[in-house]
């Protein structure tokens, strides 16, 4: 008999998985009544978010959070810069460059995009 492996933890992560635990307690909900409310077929897909196992993309946590009754920024992993200009969170890049991006809920370029990093 094979056992299977144990799943890694993934990184980066777009959630922070004990936000998502955290939020789902307060509710009061279980990890099958947040599966369910969300469309998920699998509770093990919960507890793998929660876990850290597997990443709740940003369709995905914007339909946690609203299962959840929270903003989807309760949920979201820290980033550790934000764009100056606009507030888009990002990790380092290797360039020392602000990454490009669109400013949030929008479809413009944000200007900083491509531009070196302001040291903070």
């Amino acid at each position: 008999m094979l056992l299977k492996a144990a799943r890694q933890p993934r990184h980066p992560l777009h959630h922070d998985p004990a936000a998502v635990r955290q939020a789902r307690i307060a509710r009061n909900l279980s990890q099958a009544e947040l599966a369910k409310a969300i469309g998920l077929r699998s509770v093990g897909h919960i507890s793998e978010i929660e876990g850290g196992t597997r990443n709740a993309g940003p369709d995905l946590l914007r339909s946690i959070a609203e299962a959840l009754n929270c903003g989807v920024a309760a949920l979201e992993r820290q980033k550790k810069h934000q764009c100056e200009r606009c507030g888009y969170g990002y990790d380092e890049a290797p360039n020392g460059k602000v990454p490009l991006h669109t400013v949030l809920d929008t479809d413009q370029w944000c200007p900083k995009g491509g531009e070196t990093r302001s040291a903070a």
